[in-house]
């Protein structure tokens, strides 16, 4: 992956960029740009630079499912910037036939006050736009609904699993502080599973536009893969990923399912 400075560096060096600049028509741009934050920006330039060698977190467990990472993500540009639109944080594009990754680096610093906490974010949202690509590549959307549906358990609850933090061995989802959580996610689920398609049709178009934790789909998929992780470690998760996403969630209620 390459990584494209010129844009954050003239930024740390007191210049503005031009409101007519290319990644606008992407991000919107902020009504005003912040003069004064260059070190705070400077700060998390250096934790951008690390993705010369992803990933960074989860590196084995990656590694094992998706061996021709460096490959697929030697054509994506990093492209730090500031000045989108405070709705706007990363976003995986295509421009002119080429795919960069933009993130804007002065609101990841508005979502916190803790240089800390800047860098988690950075470093999450990274690794879920990253992998994101990666598990479209391998695993295509389907077209019908209930096949929709365990696609997105199975590709984004994996991704959200192995970008949550720096490593699974670390990770609590298997404490009673997120029993509520899981237990409410996996009977979404299945009432999502037992919906006639026009309904599930309605519930799949509203899940980019809901708080995580509402994002059903994706959280019990995350939950699902800390249990394989729980009771078979790597190789677990690597057969469950080898297994694919065909009815991923449908067999959790009908183990019939193939």
């Amino acid at each position: 992956m390459k990584i494209r400075i010129d844009v954050i560096k003239a930024y740390i060096n007191g210049d503005i960029p031009s409101p007519d600049a290319w990644f606008y028509s992407y991000t919107n741009q902020s009504a005003s740009i912040a003069t004064t934050r260059q070190e705070v920006c400077a700060r998390l330039l250096k934790e951008c630079q690390m993705y010369h060698d992803f990933p960074l977190w989860n590196r084995e467990i990656i590694n094992a499912l998706f061996p021709q990472a460096d490959e697929w993500l030697d054509d994506i540009v990093f492209l730090p910037i500031v000045g989108a639109h405070p709705s706007f944080d990363a976003a995986l594009i295509s421009h002119e036939q080429q795919p960069f990754f933009i993130i804007d680096l002065l609101n990841i610093a508005d979502y916190t006050h803790s240089v800390k906490e800047m860098c988690y974010i950075l470093h999450n949202l990274c690794h879920i736009h990253l992998l994101r690509y990666l598990f479209q590549k391998t695993f295509p959307k389907p077209e019908k609904p209930l096949s929709q549906l365990n696609h997105r358990f199975f590709c984004e609850g994996f991704l959200l699993y192995l970008a949550w933090n720096e490593s699974v061995t670390s990770y609590v989802f298997h404490t009673s502080a997120y029993e509520n959580i899981k237990q409410r996610s996996f009977q979404l689920l299945y009432q999502s599973i037992m919906s006639e398609s026009s309904q599930l049709l309605r519930i799949l178009s509203t899940l980019d536009h809901v708080e995580l934790w509402d994002r059903f789909p994706d959280i019990a998929g995350m939950f699902f893969c800390d249990d394989v992780y729980q009771h078979q470690s790597t190789e677990g998760l690597k057969a469950y990923f080898d297994h694919g996403w065909k009815n991923s969630a449908s067999r959790l209620f009908f183990p019939s399912q193939p």
